[in-house]
């Protein structure tokens, strides 16, 4: 049999019939009044949020926008650089006239939990103000929480916190708030995570300047030929956590002591050269010659530090 409508095969009639199939359940399932895109801008992304325990068992983890903390976050994160905008977000009223829905996702470890979110205002002279809340899943979906839709108080001063209310005090997530504004204003589109453009003059620049030396790899090669070749090599180890050995020693004795690490390799002698427990604190109340005093007792053909 011939598609009349082309001449093809049936099987091509078949496909044509399939694509409208799917066009008609698409037409059924999706919006008929799609809301239209509003410029936003972002005010947290990707932020981890984690419950803080509470006497009932759940976890709050409050985010506060108060004073200039949402225009530093409008700044920082969504890239406003309009005063106006930014002199709208200190108030609660100058908030509502400027942001029609607050989107909000969150991604946890997962998709089936469920987090509330709370957006609270302050009222007169620190006083507590109006809150509105929604459920959200942690599946990274977008809620939708529009403000005319919500009840406040006219007595609200200033924006106050989001609070992310997870079902566990130990349960921890990833959140990204969304301001979208109301007809009237305008802000560019900022890509949260633009594409690195690696082959642009200003990137090799930056690549260039972030290194400062390649150094030179000669004395790191004749330690590891004297591992080869099993002879005696001592390690000493500088720094960090890698020297505090807590869960072996009291905190007292780290310090001071110097105590032997397992070897690592047949002939090595690991060692932490008196200075265990290197960390800022510690390396703050201990005078500088000890540092070089531990190394000239010991010797050792390599020294590795550990940030500090």
């Amino acid at each position: 049999m011939i598609c009349l409508a082309c001449d093809e095969p049936t099987k091509h009639k078949t496909q044509t019939i399939q694509k409208r199939v799917k066009q008609t359940v698409l037409d059924k399932i999706a919006p008929k009044d799609p809301t239209a895109k509003r410029p936003g801008f972002y005010v947290l992304l990707d932020k981890p949020v984690g419950g803080l325990p509470s006497n009932d068992g759940v976890g709050r983890h409050p985010v506060y926008i108060n004073g200039d903390r949402l225009v530093t976050f409008a700044k920082m994160v969504g890239g406003i650089d309009d005063e106006n905008i930014l002199e709208m977000l200190r108030t609660a009223k100058g908030f509502r006239k400027l942001v029609h829905s607050v989107g909000v996702s969150i991604v946890g470890d997962l998709p089936d939990k469920v987090v509330t979110f709370t957006l609270g205002f302050s009222g007169e002279l620190g006083s507590g103000g109006s809150r509105n809340s929604m459920k959200i899943t942690t599946d990274g979906t977008e809620h939708i929480m529009v403000m005319d839709e919500q009840q406040w108080s006219d007595s609200d001063e200033t924006p106050q916190e989001f609070l992310f209310e997870l079902v566990k005090p130990k349960d921890i997530a990833t959140a990204t708030v969304k301001l979208y504004l109301n007809d009237g204003y305008t802000v560019p589109e900022v890509d949260p995570d633009p594409p690195v453009a690696f082959d642009t003059p200003a990137y090799g620049e930056m690549i260039a300047r972030s290194c400062l030396s390649t150094g030179n790899n000669i004395r790191i090669k004749r330690v590891l030929q004297q591992l080869r070749d099993g002879k005696p090599t001592t390690i000493a180890f500088l720094g960090g956590s890698i020297t505090q050995a807590r869960v072996r020693f009291p905190r007292r004795k780290c310090a001071t002591r110097a105590r032997p690490m397992r070897p690592s390799a047949k002939g090595t002698h690991p060692t932490t050269a008196h200075m265990s427990a290197t960390s800022k604190r510690a390396l703050a109340a201990r005078p500088a010659s000890s540092a070089s005093s531990a190394m000239t007792a010991t010797s050792p053909a390599m020294v590795r530090c550990n940030p500090i």
